[in-house]
């Protein structure tokens, strides 16, 4: 093995904030091999079929329909306290009322038959809801080929699932009856529209179809939800009410336009997101939240978030998968791991032309990236701030605003963070392996005080790999002469790291 250290002393924050003074070591050497590559799910099971199948086991089990007082139910308590119940009177013109769907599969055309007035039919497949409707722990929802389901957001419609929802080649959409249109978001982000939410223990399938003009600034009402019950709900759940058990879901090519959020999750597992069009959404195309685990989102074109991201996970999002999405054009960043979002793989996504970075990763540990594609974002092409074990394997990034990859600490308690919902520490730690880095207007790589950051096999096409203007910039600037000789060398491992880390403390 080949060595060459060097030590230099820097002025170095502590993992607290404070300030403190470290020894960093430079180290060139033969890096111990190991197989970066992740596996990725297989997709090949979540086809119409398998859903079809699900569908089955309901056919023998014709439904209930009923119309009922709105309150009183934990599957609309969420909607109905904190004074929401005085928005719903006001909507309907009446003591709140709404549709409940109990012990069995419900159609359409039932419901427009069972009850006339509040579900019309407008058209040989198409039907209008004019009250909110819940589907019971017992029961499911078809929305079948062809037709339609409008929620009226005049008369304060939305949808609630505690049961199967199936939405098959079919539509769900907002509607305006006074325009006699779609109920398209004003810019008022707390006017509510009509929305889709799923509780505890829900299933949810969504195939083929088109979703779109629900939601708003409103909690489990932003437009697509899936959510567990909270504690404060079991207070209200009838026994039998699984609320220990997540809601799940499959999204599978369908379209999603002008909702608020085009998908949110709370403590939702398993939940498969492949194959959809994510299309001018308000503020995020694809939103998993809180602890939600062992989410799959994949081959999706997510573009068009008007205020913020194309895909984010925040929360203690943990173990999954987001891979080979097309993420571009949206107001911030493409895709971003957030808040202790950890096991996560970022794989063979194309992230360009959004306003922020390409992928960010804000207080999240141990993440792989790997083959994706990151080019002409307005901001960074890479970014990862307070998040240690970071690895990013064979990623072109290309022509971004700023730096290729910028890694940095940061304290946030001047940000208002609730450090006991949301702890970090400003700690980094980074690896690159393979890859290519070029063309980016601020050079290639920034990192600030990192506890390590590994390269090796990277190959930079730079028009600033000089010395009057480096391209390595932070704590690796003044070794970018020793740093560029390593990495053309094939099988060279350069690394960058304190020594208090290299002697197993902090």
């Amino acid at each position: 093995m080949r060595s060459l250290l060097l030590i230099l002393i820097f002025g170095f924050p502590g993992w607290a904030g404070a300030q403190s003074v470290v020894n960093y070591q430079l180290q060139i050497a033969t890096p111990v091999s190991a197989n970066l590559e992740p596996k990725l799910p297989d997709l090949s099971g979540y086809t119409e079929s398998a859903i079809r199948q699900q569908l089955a086991q309901w056919h023998d089990k014709p439904g209930q329909i009923s119309e009922e007082r709105l309150i009183g139910k934990v599957e609309t308590r969420k909607f109905f306290s904190s004074g929401r119940i005085i928005e719903w009177s006001r909507r309907q013109g009446q003591f709140p009322r709404i549709i409940m769907l109990r012990n069995g599969l419900v159609t359409l055309p039932q419901l427009a038959k069972a009850l006339p007035a509040s579900v019309v039919k407008l058209g040989p497949h198409r039907y209008l809801a004019r009250l909110p409707m819940a589907i019971g722990l017992h029961a499911a929802l078809l929305v079948e080929r062809g037709e339609s389901l409008l929620l009226s957001e005049d008369r304060g419609s939305f949808l609630i699932n505690a049961g199967h929802f199936y939405l098959l080649h079919g539509e769900l959409l907002g509607w305006r009856e006074q325009s006699h249109g779609p109920a398209l978001y004003t810019g008022d982000k707390s006017h509510i529209r009509p929305f889709y939410t799923a509780w505890s223990d829900s299933r949810t399938y969504m195939y083929g179809s088109t979703i779109a003009h629900l939601g708003a600034s409103s909690s489990k009402a932003y437009g697509v939800t899936l959510s567990s019950y909270t504690e404060a709900d079991e207070l209200f759940a009838p026994l039998g009410v699984p609320r220990d058990k997540h809601p799940q879901g499959w999204f599978i090519g369908n379209r999603f336009e002008d909702l608020f959020y085009g998908f949110y999750c709370y403590e939702a597992n398993d939940v498969v997101i492949i194959r959809n069009e994510y299309a001018n959404n308000i503020y995020y195309g694809i939103d998993p939240h809180d602890r939600s685990k062992r989410l799959i989102i994949a081959e999706n074109q997510v573009w068009g978030s008007k205020t913020r991201h194309g895909i984010i996970i925040s929360r203690e999002v943990d173990d999954s998968f987001i891979f080979r999405n097309l993420v571009h054009d949206n107001r911030k960043s493409g895709i971003m791991l957030d808040r202790l979002s950890n096991h996560n793989v970022v794989a063979q996504n194309v992230s360009y032309s959004n306003g922020g970075d390409g992928i960010v990763l804000y207080e999240s540990h141990d993440n792989l990236l790997w083959a994706n594609q990151v080019y002409q974002n307005q901001h960074h092409g890479i970014r990862f701030r307070n998040s240690r074990d970071v690895r990013m394997l064979d990623n072109l990034v290309v022509d971004n605003g700023r730096y290729g990859i910028y890694g940095h600490l940061r304290d946030l308690r001047d940000d208002g963070r609730d450090t006991k919902l949301d702890p970090y520490e400003q700690r980094a730690s980074a690896m690159i392996q393979g890859g290519l880095i070029s063309q980016n207007q601020s050079g290639a790589i920034f990192v600030d005080q990192p506890e390590y950051f590994r390269m090796q096999d990277l190959l930079f096409q730079e028009p600033t790999l000089r010395a009057s203007k480096p391209s390595l910039n932070g704590a690796l600037a003044q070794y970018q002469p020793q740093i560029l000789r390593a990495l053309r060398q094939h099988g060279v491992q350069v690394s960058l790291q304190s020594a208090a880390v290299a002697q197993g403390g902090h």
